[in-house]
């Protein structure tokens, strides 16, 4: 796909399933049939179900669904739950040190899944959202959270405000 266009995928022409190897298969008006079809929030991040990419398992782009409320009620079930399990953030307790290095940032954090060093590309990979919730994304695409960054210790609040 141009990443100057892009393809409107109709919800209402489209049916998603489930198949035996638990991959989805999607299946167009015109009975064409992609098989391994992912899915990835596009924006707004507060708001995943508004705008979906639909990808295939090389990740190539197929097109976007505007709205996943308009897909046929068992489609949209698949859709809310790959994005769920796409989505399962690694919550940020505190940030221990960071260190930028080479263009990349080194980030030693204490986590909800236990201690973590989590390597970040640039600035751009580091997203403050509404009301103090910071996403990061590191370099294998990991996503770790912030809730709200307001209720973390100073030194935590002030290395990841020093990043952004």
């Amino acid at each position: 796909m141009n990443p100057d266009e892009y393809v409107v995928i109709d919800p209402k022409t489209i049916t998603l399933v489930r198949n035996c190897f638990n991959k989805i298969e999607m299946t167009t008006a015109g009975n064409v049939t992609c098989n391994d079809v992912r899915f990835r929030a596009a924006f707004p991040l507060t708001n995943p179900g508004q705008c979906v990419v639909v990808g295939d398992g090389e990740e190539k782009e197929l097109g976007i669904i505007e709205e996943c409320s308009a897909l046929d009620p068992a489609s949209a079930v698949l859709v809310t739950e790959e994005l769920h399990a796409a989505a399962l953030y690694t919550r940020i307790r505190s940030v221990d040190d960071v260190i930028a290095n080479h263009g990349m940032t080194t980030w030693r954090l204490k986590t909800d899944r236990g201690d973590r060093t989590v390597y970040v590309k640039d600035r751009s990979d580091i997203r403050w959202l509404d009301d103090g919730k910071v996403v990061m994304t590191d370099i294998n695409g990991l996503k770790y959270t912030v809730e709200n960054v307001n209720n973390m210790d100073e030194m935590s609040r002030l290395r990841i405000e020093g990043e952004l």
